[in-house]
């Protein structure tokens, strides 16, 4: 489960500096979807992100949980039953070969070479298998569309005499 962070402070240009509870060391972290540690103990992470106004994301984690971008992760995995019949699969991308499989009397096959993916991304996958003589069978078709983690939203923040306003940047 995410960490909730106590504060985020804007340390220098891109530069953000988290800050959450104690909790049961060492923490993992991720950046943007990508773990960055699985061993870090301090309850401060410092990160530097791409842009000057908006920190980038970051999850936190105990050790031995899971965070919401690897329960939702930007790439797809496909899994199938195999047939000790038949040499391997072939995968394809929009109708071109973009990997293959070779069985191996397993009784099931994972697929996830697909890479992270971006946002809003349609993923149009089939599965043939083929035999000794290169012979496919018809194809099994699979369709993913990635959504990924929400990136913060562009906002800038003023306070005036006690009242709070906020503003959508564009």
């Amino acid at each position: 489960m995410n960490k909730t962070f106590t504060q985020i402070n804007h340390v220098g240009p891109g530069a953000w500096e988290y800050i959450w509870a104690a909790g049961t060391p060492p923490y993992r972290i991720l950046e943007n979807s990508i773990i960055v540690s699985e061993s870090y103990t301090e309850t401060t992470y410092i990160v530097h992100g791409d842009d000057i106004d908006e920190p980038p994301v970051l999850e936190v984690c105990d050790y031995g949980e899971t965070v919401s971008s690897e329960l939702y992760p930007q790439t797809a995995i496909m899994q199938w039953f195999g047939d000790p019949r038949s040499t391997g699969y072939n995968i394809y991308i929009d109708d071109i070969i973009y990997d293959s499989v070779v069985e191996i009397g397993a009784g099931y096959y994972q697929y996830s070479g697909f890479g992270a993916q971006v946002d809003g991304t349609q993923l149009n996958v089939t599965l043939t298998q083929y035999d000794s003589l290169g012979n496919e069978t018809a194809s099994i078709p699979f369709t993913w569309l990635i959504f990924k983690h929400p990136a913060p939203p562009l906002v800038d923040y003023e306070c005036v005499a006690g009242e709070i306003s906020v503003n959508a940047r564009s």
